[in-house]
């Protein structure tokens, strides 16, 4: 809207006694026109006429909102998303899917738009998805995914430590089978103890080996 598009108006023939072009709008509540210059006022269609003479021509004119787009920003670590617009535009509906790495927990989402923080309202932790109904302003999705990790510890009969899935201080898996750790010393473990992501041996603790579960 309140944008502007000239029209013209051509005289057949070039000798014709009256050459005197009056322009109309059909609704100048949406279109107005001056000397061919059609202005937009407000959303709608509009029927704008060119009169000289007995003759008449009219065009079609259709006045919609400029579109504003807003930028999205995605703030991820370990975390991918599958939404790769890097604008919207404002008033549309923006909806994004975020997924944590293999081997690793979705911890923190947070999603503001211009200077307001709406993640209650825009974030959907069962779907795993961000949603906003009408983007308002620019938008910055913040997402952080952490190593899984038991949450709670497993003991066997000797009161050993056995965290099934990944490891920790004292337990782990050699191929299907799950087994326990021992202390011993650092060279007799080094090339029994495979590492993993999760969990990094230091020198500084008694080295592990692994042996089977009681």
């Amino acid at each position: 809207m309140d944008g502007t598009a000239r029209l013209t108006a051509t005289v057949r023939p070039e000798n014709a006694d009256d050459r005197t072009v009056v322009w109309q709008s059909s609704r100048e509540d949406v279109a107005t026109v001056s000397g061919g210059i059609v202005r937009g006022v407000a959303e709608g269609s509009a029927l704008i006429s060119a009169t000289a003479g007995g003759a008449k021509a009219e065009c079609s004119v259709t006045v919609s909102q400029a579109l504003v787009w807003c930028s999205v920003v995605n703030r991820l670590s370990h975390v991918t998303t599958d939404q790769t617009a890097v604008v919207v535009a404002k008033g549309r509906a923006y909806k994004a899917a975020l997924t944590a790495e293999s081997g690793y927990t979705l911890t923190e989402v947070s999603v503001k738009m211009g200077s307001e923080d709406i993640t209650k309202t825009a974030w959907n932790a069962e779907e795993g998805c961000v949603n906003i109904e009408a983007v308002t302003g620019n938008v910055v999705v913040t997402a952080k995914a952490e190593v899984k990790r038991m949450s709670e510890p497993i003991y066997n009969s000797a009161g050993e430590v056995l965290y099934p899935g990944l490891a920790g201080d004292g337990a782990g898996y050699r191929g299907s089978r799950l087994v326990t750790l021992t202390t011993e010393s650092w060279e007799e473990a080094e090339g029994a103890w495979p590492r993993c992501r999760t969990h990094r041996c230091r020198k500084q603790r008694p080295a592990m080996r692994l042996s089977a579960p009681t």
